[in-house]
């Protein structure tokens, strides 16, 4: 994990544009280093917003819980597919078709603490979930 010190970075020194519609606008840029522990795109989100996590979300390498799958499913009226770490277009190509034929919700997550689900998306794009 890279640790900067924020403290030593300077902003660049305005730029100011040529064009005379833009005249009144400068530009200026700095460099950010990530603080919080956590690696995926939520604490990333947060940490833009100025919310240093002080640990990381959990991951699910192993698929999510059996009582959150077991709510979702009461949720949405039917067991999902899948559950398990994936990328999003390796597991809709495995699994679109048994979507598209049975209706049930894909489940899966990246790498990081993300619950995905894809309900209406897959093979041909025409909603099977009602």
């Amino acid at each position: 994990m890279l640790n900067v010190d924020c403290t030593c970075l300077r902003p660049a020194p305005p730029c100011r544009l040529r064009n005379s519609a833009l005249r009144a606008y400068s530009i200026s840029h700095e460099a950010m280093a990530e603080q919080s522990p956590g690696k995926d795109s939520v604490t990333g989100h947060w940490e833009i917003a100025g919310l240093i996590l002080d640990r990381p979300f959990p991951t699910f390498p192993e698929g999510f819980p059996r009582d959150l799958m077991d709510a979702f499913a009461a949720r949405v009226g039917r067991a999902a597919l899948g559950n398990r770490a994936a990328s999003g277009t390796a597991i809709i190509d495995e699994l679109g078709p048994e979507h598209m034929r049975t209706g049930r919700p894909i489940v899966y997550t990246s790498a990081d603490s993300v619950f995905r689900d894809e309900l209406d998306t897959a093979a041909a794009h025409q909603p099977r979930v009602r």
